[in-house]
């Protein structure tokens, strides 16, 4: 994908994120979810930051490579026990699909992923307990 098709995709995300931020932070409902979507609204924040910050380096690089998991994104990991690799998409929640591997932004994993740069290690708190993971791979397309 090149850098204008890209930075029009950001843009959509910027404009979805401000228009229906209220609607992701009613995912967590007061007041029993109010450290979570404390949680969630920060992480928004950062979020809607780096995609700013993104969009100058996609304005001005022609040769600008992703390097952090962001909405769209698919990203690999590997798990550093089992040597075993995963992929997901990480998307929207009207558009995810467990089974297809789309995990929305707002799922404890997705909140996890979301923003992790590439090659790092990334500890995912996962129903079984806590796993290690590498982010080996992310691709936007």
């Amino acid at each position: 994908m090149n850098n204008f098709d890209m930075r029009d995709r950001i843009l959509q995300q910027l404009v979805r994120l401000e228009e229906s931020k209220t609607d992701f932070l009613d995912h967590f409902p007061l007041p029993a979810g109010y450290e979570e979507r404390r949680s969630v609204a920060i992480l928004m924040e950062r979020y809607v930051h780096r995609l700013e910050k993104l969009l100058f380096f996609l304005t001005h690089d022609s040769g600008f490579r992703l390097n952090f998991v962001i909405i769209d994104s698919t990203v690999t990991i590997m798990n550093t026990q089992l040597n075993t690799l995963e992929s997901y998409k990480i998307c929207f929640p009207d558009n995810s699909e467990v089974d297809a591997g789309h995990i929305s932004f707002l799922s404890p994993i997705g909140r996890q992923l979301l923003l992790a740069p590439i090659y790092t290690n990334v500890n995912l708190t996962v129903p079984d307990g806590e796993c290690e993971y590498v982010v080996n791979q992310i691709t936007f397309s």
